[in-house]
């Protein structure tokens, strides 16, 4: 009598890793560093135009007179 035999297969059945293409973590590096610029830039000019729009309006109220 023979007995069935049953494959085994590892519990970590993943495909391993490759390292990635060339210059994809260049890439990757100033894609970020640009999105962070963007950012900051957006945020500095909406600081700017508050400003603007703060000094613009004080320019444009009628000076009342003291008492």
């Amino acid at each position: 009598m023979a007995l069935p035999i049953e494959q085994t297969k590892p519990p970590n059945t993943s495909k391993a890793r490759l390292p990635p293409k060339r210059g994809q973590i260049k890439v990757k590096i100033i894609s970020s560093f640009v999105k962070l610029l963007v950012g900051v830039a957006s945020r500095v000019g909406r600081g700017l135009s508050r400003h603007r729009k703060v000094a613009t309006q004080e320019a444009q109220a009628p000076m009342q007179p003291e008492k």
